[in-house]
């Protein structure tokens, strides 16, 4: 390569362009070359590498160990494979900082092996990339590249944009194996569709804040204590916790406007202490207002131990025949939307149906008209309208919308084809701590047997 420019960063310790080592800004030429001598420039006189425009890479660019700040470049993986390293090395306590602008890919295809963007050997770093396909934050117990230590940890990662999120590591045995973790980093998204956990290490305690995860996936085949925190899901979102994974949490915070709670996942959770919660569950304790199964409901003469519990028929199944109420509250207190509003029934065949009413603040019952109670699922009803047609309904979630109700009761009955479950739960996620008080007060009752 004929270098015919000279310019102030290529002699001093200032910023260093690529540009300068003969970098084509308009995505036409090959710029691989010049990159790898403006990498060169930047570990002698401890430089920063700089530039704006569309660069072409034929081949892969490492650009590891050195300062970089082109947020406002783009960089295009014109061949099948690995497009550029980013990071550093993982034995230096304070690596340099790194902004990458946006890397495409013209040429092949973003994979395992042949990632958009491989982030190896970063610690104590801060990391930032606009937009990417395909991001791997990667570990090896190989030290062929530099001599360099290839694990990831205790770093800052921001990720604006990309399709594919993935932490693993080379399934190789040779070289220090305790060179293979990716572990305590924080990473910070924005839209991300896929984040993969994988390898043969458990990599543990990342966290990954926010996120925009619609029509995604996350899929934690390894690791142990990774979290997830406050992300949107929704529209087929699918959450996977493989066999080897544990103590692993992915918490959802999103909410539309037809839902208090966020739409439900699809969950496949074969871990251990694994876990897939709401946002609103974590800062609200959720008090219980009734609860039983077939061990500790009991029964003398027509009553149960458990007050507001009627026509149960005991055994190793609890039964109730069609569209027969079993349970019925006294007036609850509540207080606008801070109650949410939570029934399980663990089934073993058929279903319920629930019914709110609403009572003002004389606790005088409230006029039905539409839209005063919502139901995740089915909508807004009036009180006292069935929360369903369904007769195979297992799980409830409901809060109020009337400004004007400062109590309501709860009926609950079985379906059509009756009710046989193994277990009833009614509870509230409360953030008001006066109105659990009066929860307390008001709801949580037993009669004076067992």
């Amino acid at each position: 390569m004929s270098l015919t420019k000279v310019s102030y960063s290529m002699i001093t310790g200032a910023p260093v362009n690529p540009i300068d080592f003969g970098a084509d800004p308009t995505g036409v030429a090959d710029s691989a070359e010049a990159f790898a001598l403006a990498k060169t420039k930047c570990v002698a006189i401890g430089g920063t590498l700089v530039g704006e425009g569309e660069f072409k890479f034929l081949s892969p660019v490492d650009l590891r160990s050195i300062c970089i700040s082109m947020s406002n470049a783009t960089f295009d993986v014109a061949h099948a494979g690995l497009g550029i390293y980013i990071g550093g090395n993982s034995a230096n306590p304070n690596n340099p900082p790194q902004h990458i602008g946006s890397v495409v890919r013209s040429v092949g295809t973003d994979a395992y092996a042949t990632p958009s963007i491989r982030v190896i050997g970063s610690s104590c770093q801060h990391l930032t990339v606009e937009f990417v396909d395909y991001i791997q934050f990667y570990a090896d117990t190989s030290t062929s590249q530099d001599g360099q230590a290839y694990a990831v940890q205790y770093s800052t990662f921001v990720v604006k944009n990309c399709v594919t999120l993935e932490l693993t590591n080379n399934a190789s045995t040779t070289g220090n194996p305790n060179q293979q973790y990716i572990n305590e980093n924080i990473f910070y998204l924005n839209a991300v569709q896929n984040l993969l956990i994988n390898g043969t290490y458990q990599h543990n305690h990342n966290t990954f804040n926010d996120g925009n995860f619609e029509l995604g996936n996350i899929n934690m085949a390894v690791g142990g204590s990774n979290y997830v925190n406050n992300i949107r899901g929704e529209q087929g979102l699918n959450i996977t916790f493989g066999s080897g994974v544990t103590d692993c949490i992915v918490t959802i915070g999103w909410v539309s406007s037809a839902h208090r709670y966020p739409i439900e996942p699809v969950v496949v959770n074969n871990g251990a202490m694994c876990a897939v919660q709401h946002l609103y569950d974590v800062y609200a304790e959720v008090f219980p207002i009734a609860g039983f199964n077939y061990q500790t409901l009991k029964k003398v003469g027509s009553d149960y131990n458990v007050q507001n519990v009627s026509n149960v028929t005991l055994g190793a199944n609890l039964s109730v025949a069609s569209f027969t109420t079993f349970y019925q509250t006294g007036l609850i207190p509540i207080n606008g939307e801070n109650s949410v509003f939570e029934l399980n029934l663990y089934v073993a065949g058929g279903g319920v149906r629930t019914f709110v009413v609403g009572y003002d603040s004389t606790k005088t019952a409230i006029t039905p008209a539409p839209n005063q109670v919502t139901y995740d699922g089915s909508g807004n009803k009036e009180f006292g309208q069935s929360s369903n047609t369904s007769n195979t309904v297992q799980e409830e979630r409901f809060f109020v919308l009337d400004p004007n109700c400062k109590y309501i009761t709860i009926q609950v009955i079985a379906g059509g084809a009756g009710a046989s479950f193994d277990s009833f739960y009614l509870g509230a996620a409360i953030a008001d701590p006066d109105l659990r008080k009066k929860l307390t007060a008001a709801t949580f009752t037993t009669n004076n047997f067992v």
